[in-house]
């Protein structure tokens, strides 16, 4: 027997690569659905959002601007840039808003 070789040892042994524990990958199943949920209720909502011309076909311009909200990508349409508000009406843009010297007080802002 001193001749002969062992199967398998020329090779070192590599190591099983390890799997994550169940419920790591459970809380990545939930995750992912989670995801898919969110984004199919975004695309449901924008499509609820888009404006219809006289015609009766759908167009992609909404009167005012998309403004995204927060890191969640939940969006609100601002019509305020479009739109005079009603406090905007009796200003009178001729006459600067503060007077020249105007500084806030300390303590106001920060």
């Amino acid at each position: 027997m001193k001749g002969k070789k062992r199967k398998g040892t020329d090779e070192p042994k590599q190591p099983k690569p390890k799997k994550p524990p169940k419920w790591a990958e459970q809380k990545t199943r939930l995750h992912g659905a989670q995801e898919k949920v969110l984004e199919r209720y975004f695309k449901k909502a924008c499509r609820k959002v888009v404006e219809r011309a006289n015609s009766g076909k759908p167009t992609d311009r909404v009167p005012g601007k998309v403004v995204t909200v927060d890191e969640f990508r939940i969006s609100r349409v601002s019509s305020a840039m479009n739109n005079p508000q009603p406090c905007e009406a009796e200003l009178d843009r001729s006459k600067p808003t503060r007077l020249e010297g105007w500084k806030p007080q300390p303590g106001q802002f920060g």
